[in-house]
């Protein structure tokens, strides 16, 4: 669909757009500096927060049983992670393990994601996946992390600290928030990460706050007055002034005397941190419920909470947790910590100084059921400490070898880079597609690229840090090739389907998810030309495409469709059969009233102005819906005539969704276009969108965008759409400057880069574009290879052919005063303003040369036409003629071909024909016998033999056929048959000819006629023939003579709507 936006607020976006302070992180660390390339890695997963032990036995099955424990050094998400080791200094035993505190992943690698990294409101989960890649090496440079033995010694007589300052977070994961929004008859949303986009709770409306409550606080009564803090992150999510309000138990603290007011508008986030509140406001020492919601009046606000959390004086009761984090103050004296109620079992717990890289195993001897730790002196302001048990240990029993491939070396490099995932590379009958694309692309008919193949497990490991799906491999990977590799890459092809994140998470339970997902995009809705953007920017470095394959047969459906279509532009040819149809283009608008189709109709026209003119000069033939249906049928006869007969571009402007079109331009299998793929560009809402879950996409069903690019021998060579809602006025701009890019300033140059130079003439490269214009920018994705050429040529090529020439009538004779010279010339080639001069000269019988026409032209766009009417002489006419037409004349314009500009077409003038007189054509005759009556064209001439036949075909070739034969001189023939009996209501067909001499062919003028006895005079076309002669509107007449009306299919409407919004664009 489309949507609509009332022309005051295009104007107030257009003048008073969204200018937002981005972080452009274009020199910033990329994601694989962590990686050493000389060395082996060994790869684990951890799903869950808990200690973990690597045993020797499993480092000895990797082959590292040998190594010093130092020299362990072990990786998550970029960053070193400390370790324990049993041994020092020394090779594990059979009982040593190295040790660490293992977390599952979270949302701190997805910050890299969003415009401005203050826009993500918790990191606590991440977006991708809750599982984290681990990697481990060996690092004999020494400098590794470590934790490191301290002695924990409890003394006898010193005092207990009596409290330490806890903090309490809640990080809520009941929905991803689709984040900022701003509204167009529909919620438009960006594909970048966005303000207030991720996990959060659900949606909270003014009726019903949302409450936390908090347990087992244990409260130091007694700890300071002003200790308490309260943190939350919030983000409104509906167009609404409103203030955030947090009450702790009945006490507003965003409200005098604890606070003041905490503005929320509209579609914006406050992250809330108040300090210095009373503790007395926790009424109980056990208990504490939060209160958040908004002061909206509106019933239908709403606004979500990203995270809660509270600082406050407690005492070291642990609540019988297994693990416990807490944090420290700096101390001159150091600390002596009585902790109650840990759950450690029977073993004495273990206590991680994360700060300093200390380890103390608990002092649990003295007193049953305390764990004691004296801790030394520190002034580090803020010291993280975590305590675990040591029964609760997860071991890692194996690890996978990864050795990365180091892209530095130039043999690794490419300027084609063709990201893929290994599913791909077996068709299952040991074909792999992906590699034969990559030999293509390679090929000099495939362009001479040094294209590469890279797979898309690799770069998440190396450019990803392992992390299953993150959009941050492929953009970061692309951003190194770009900084680093010797020759720059030139365009970057993803094979394989994509899911947004959000279809990834809500469907991850399913195994076929991953089958559906082969290489993540970006974003929702979803983007991949902010896979190839800097952060901050929507400007793709290199230019890049998709091709949505699940399988290989896919993968070589389309690149045969690729070599048949870029073959079909190297190969030189100069007929219209083989040239024209790449020149030739359709334009089809589809509204919903006739107010949305004269919009969308004026916008085709000015890109068909564009399209028609040089240097394209293509020829268009524009579609309009007329019907107020939901979907109009097109005129699927003319449009299956066209596409069958191939076409070059497409163009689509309306209403859409991922698998219909407001004009139904019927499913691709329809057509039969083998090697005539045009380009399609569809204007409208979600027709780009195949980054979706859908089971029966393994099998069948597919979007209309994968239905027309995979489709084999058929279908369209690429399809240019928009992933969400589309708004006309600025998918025009979108298209107006695409128009001029391949029709006018980049003629002959990529869709790639096309695209690319659209995206920077709309602003894409700045940090200060509007919304609208963003938003469309980042959405309009290719689904097809960028390196393809929209049909184009290098010069013009001017032709002219015998089928372009038509004299009429067919038969001419010296009866007639004169006839007719039409006359179509063409231009396969590029459009340009040089004219031309085009001369039409007939030859006479005894060789005179007339000039009928001698012009010079504007150079010819596509196509142009001449309409002569040439008298005949009798004296000087009759016999054989030739009409030759001659197009640059003078071979000024340097053309493709030079052997096409020219044409001769013979025809004959004849002395004398016979043509029928009565009865009329489609007369109705009521009497018999009926006298025929026939006229020669020389009512002068001498005796000559005439015939004359009758039948009830037009094919005369029934048993009725009855033929007549007669003589005379020329003037008044007639024929009156005494053996017809003529059936009432029956259709009769006649006609005459004068019989030739020698072996020429008989020249027959037909006629016909229904007799209808005792009927009144007139006119009737009663039968299959005479109906052919129709011209027939919305209907056919087909072989089996049967008439078929223009189907027109009805849809019953039927909105539905969910609240909140849960992908309603397949709704």
């Amino acid at each position: 669909m489309t949507t609509k936006l009332p022309f005051p607020s295009i104007v107030k976006k257009l003048l008073l757009p969204l200018f937002l302070l981005i972080s452009v992180l274009g020199q910033a660390q990329l994601n694989n500096s962590w990686i050493d390339y000389s060395k082996t890695y060994f790869k684990f997963r951890i799903a869950k927060d808990t200690l973990c032990r690597i045993p020797q036995s499993t480092l000895a099955a990797a082959g590292l049983g040998s190594v010093n424990a130092d020299h362990f050094q072990l990786w998550r998400n970029g960053e070193e992670v400390r370790l324990f080791t049993s041994v020092s200094n020394a090779p594990l035993g059979t009982s040593d393990f190295i040790e660490f505190w293992g977390q599952m992943n979270d949302g701190k690698p997805d910050n890299q994601l969003y415009r401005n990294p203050d826009f993500q409101l918790s990191d606590k989960f991440s977006l991708e996946t809750d599982t984290a890649a681990y990697f481990l090496t060996v690092n004999p440079a020494g400098g590794n992390l470590r934790y490191q033995s301290a002695v924990n010694t409890a003394p006898s007589n010193a005092t207990p600290d009596a409290y330490f300052m806890r903090n309490i977070d809640f990080h809520y994961k009941n929905q991803i928030s689709r984040g900022f929004a701003n509204i167009v008859g529909e919620y438009v949303y960006s594909s970048s990460y966005d303000i207030g986009e991720g996990w959060s709770s659900n949606t909270v409306a003014p009726c019903c706050d949302l409450v936390q409550e908090i347990f087992n606080l244990n409260v130091y009564t007694a700890g300071p007055a002003n200790s308490l803090s309260v943190r939350v992150n919030a983000f409104g999510s509906a167009p609404n002034n409103r203030n955030l309000r947090i009450k702790l138990f009945q006490n507003d603290v965003t409200a005098a005397p604890f606070g003041n007011a905490i503005n929320m508008p509209f579609f914006s986030y406050q992250k809330v941190n108040l300090q210095n509140l009373p503790i007395s406001l926790l009424q109980s020492p056990s208990y504490l419920p939060v209160y958040v919601n908004s002061t909206s009046s509106n019933a239908l606000d709403r606004i979500v909470v990203a995270t809660v959390g509270i600082t406050y004086p407690a005492t070291f009761n642990f609540n019988n947790q297994r693990y416990f984090r807490f944090d420290l103050g700096p101390s001159t004296t150091g600390n002596y910590l009585v902790i109650d109620n840990v759950n450690y079992g029977s073993v004495a717990p273990i206590l991680y100084d994360m700060t300093s890289g200390a380890r103390y195993v608990g002092e649990i001897a003295s007193t049953p059921g305390k764990v004691k730790f004296v801790l030394p002196a520190s002034n580090e302001p803020v010291r993280r400490f975590i305590l675990m048990n040591q029964e609760t240990v997860q071991i890692i029993g194996s690890m996978s070898t990864r050795n990365f491939v180091d892209y530095a070396g130039s043999s690794n490099q490419g300027d084609f880079l063709i990201i893929s995932h290994p599913a791909l590379f077996n068709d299952g009958s040991g074909n792999n597609y992906v590699d034969q694309y990559r030999q293509y692309r390679s090929s000099a008919t495939g362009g001479g690229y040094n294209a590469k193949i890279y797979d898309i497990l690799e770069l998440t490991d190396q450019f990803g840090f392992g992390i299953r799906h993150h959009p941050g491999a492929i953009r970061d990977f692309i951003r190194y090739a770009n900084s680093r590799f010797s020759s720059p890459p030139q365009y970057a092809l993803i094979i394989g389907r994509g899911m947004s994140y959000i279809d990834q998470k809500q469907h991850d339970a399913n195994p076929l998810t991953e089958r559906l997902n082969l290489v993540t995009t970006f974003g929702w809705p979803p983007s991949d030309v902010l896979l190839a953007s800097e952060p901050g920017l929507t400007f793709p470095t290199i230019p890049i495409g998709r091709i949505a394959a699940v399988s290989g047969a896919e993968v070589n459906s389309y690149l045969q469709k690729l070599i048949e279509y870029e073959q079909a532009q190297q190969t030189p040819g100069s007929s219209v059969n083989g040239k024209s149809w790449m020149k030739e283009m359709i334009h089809v608008a589809g509204g919903k009233d006739s107010a949305e189709n004269e919009t969308f109709r004026t916008y085709m026209n000015a890109y068909k102005v564009i399209a028609e003119d040089t240097l394209y000069g293509g020829r268009v033939e524009t579609f309009t819906k007329t019907s107020a249906g939901v979907v109009q049928q097109a005129n699927t006869r003319r449009i299956e005539e066209l596409i069958n007969r191939g076409v070059g571009f497409i163009g689509y402007f309306g209403h859409s969704s991922a698998n219909t079109f407001e004009f139904n331009l019927s499913n691709p299998e329809v057509y039969n276009n083998p090697g005539k793929y045009p380009f399609f560009n569809v204007s409208g809402c979600s027709a780009g969108n195949f980054y979706t879950f859908d089971p029966l996409r393994m099998t069948s069903n597919k979007t209309i965008s994968e239905s027309y690019v995979l489709a084999p021998n058929r279908g369209s060579i690429g399809f240019l759409a928009d992933t969400h809602f589309g708004i006309p006025p600025f998918l025009n701009f979108y298209n107006t400057e695409l128009y001029n890019a391949f029709g006018r300033t980049m003629y002959g140059n990529t869709i790639g880069n096309q695209m690319r130079h659209v995206i920077q003439r709309l602003g894409g490269n700045t940090t200060t574009i509007d919304y609208y214009t963003r938003i469309h920018l980042e959405e309009v994705n290719l689904h097809g290879d960028p390196a393809v050429r929209i049909n184009h040529f290098e010069k013009p090529d001017y032709v002219v052919e015998d089928p372009l020439v038509r004299i009429s009538p067919n038969i001419i004779s010296v009866a007639d005063n004169n006839f007719n010279v039409k006359v179509r010339m063409q231009n396969l080639g590029r459009a340009t303003n040089d004219s031309i001069w085009v001369t039409v000269k007939r030859t006479l019988p005894n060789d005179t040369v007339r000039v009928l026409y001698r012009q010079l032209i504007r150079g010819i766009r596509n196509q142009d036409s001449l309409d002569l009417t040439v008298p005949i002489n009798p004296t000087t006419d009759k016999g054989l003629n030739r009409i030759n037409v001659t197009l640059d004349e003078t071979n000024l314009v340097d053309e493709l071909f030079e052997n096409n500009n020219s044409v001769t077409k013979e025809f004959y003038v004849f002395e004398d024909e016979l043509r029928p007189s009565f009865p009329y054509n489609f007369s109705i005759v009521n009497q018999s016998p009926i006298t025929f009556v026939a006229s020669t064209a020389n009512p002068l001439s001498g005796d000559r033999q005439f015939v004359m036949e009758v039948d009830t075909t037009e094919l005369f070739n029934s048993p009725f056929r009855k033929v007549y034969n007669t003589s005379g001189p020329g003037g008044i023939v007639q024929f009156t048959p005494n053996n017809i009996s003529y059936t009432d209501s029956t259709v009769y067909y006649w006609r005459v000819a004068m019989v030739p001499t020698g072996t020429a062919d008989y020249i027959w003028n037909n006629s016909s006629f229904v007799f209808i006895s005792n009927s009144s005079t007139g006119f009737n076309q009663s039968h299959f023939y005479q109906h052919k002669k129709s011209a027939l509107t919305n209907m056919t007449l087909e072989d089996n003579r049967v008439f078929k009306y223009q189907e027109v299919p009805r849809n019953l409407i039927i909105r539905t709507g969910l609240f909140p919004y849960y992908n309603y664009d397949r709704i």
